[in-house]
């Protein structure tokens, strides 16, 4: 299934223009950063913006950590470190599945090491990367 790209979906929001997201292609390809974090450094979308869209692209769930109380049972799967070196934090637990909020849901990796860790199945919930650093430091 092909899902629709980031800028294409900004681009229909009106929220980037064609300048905008041309500027975005080049200098992601001079830094080699994903799209979005690209979008985030030249200060063209709010990384609320980007989560909520890339939740949209990736037909994932968006949580805010915000107002969110995340129970103890559920923080102790993952140790602090890891989701400090992760930047992911897990925010809830139904049966063998844990949800874990990360900036970059498509990032196997770390989520291969959280369900080695916990023995669980992992399920990414996007959020914007300040918020998970916060909700880390807050709950840790």
């Amino acid at each position: 299934m092909n899902r629709p790209k980031l800028g294409d979906l900004l681009l229909e929001a009106n929220l980037i223009d064609e300048v905008q997201m041309r500027i975005a292609l080049e200098e992601q390809k001079t830094r080699g950063t994903r799209f979005g974090s690209t979008l985030l450094a030249l200060h063209f979308i709010e990384e609320d913006v980007l989560a909520a869209f890339l939740a949209r692209q990736l037909d994932m769930p968006c949580v805010s950590l915000h107002n969110i109380e995340i129970p103890q049972r559920v923080l102790g799967r993952v140790p602090k470190e890891m989701a400090l070196n992760l930047q992911a934090i897990p925010v809830k637990m139904d049966k063998n599945k844990l949800f874990v909020a990360m900036s970059d849901p498509l990032d196997t990796e770390s989520m291969d090491v959280i369900e080695k860790v916990t023995g669980l199945s992992v399920s990414p919930m996007v959020a914007p990367q300040s918020t998970i650093a916060d909700a880390i430091h807050r709950f840790y």
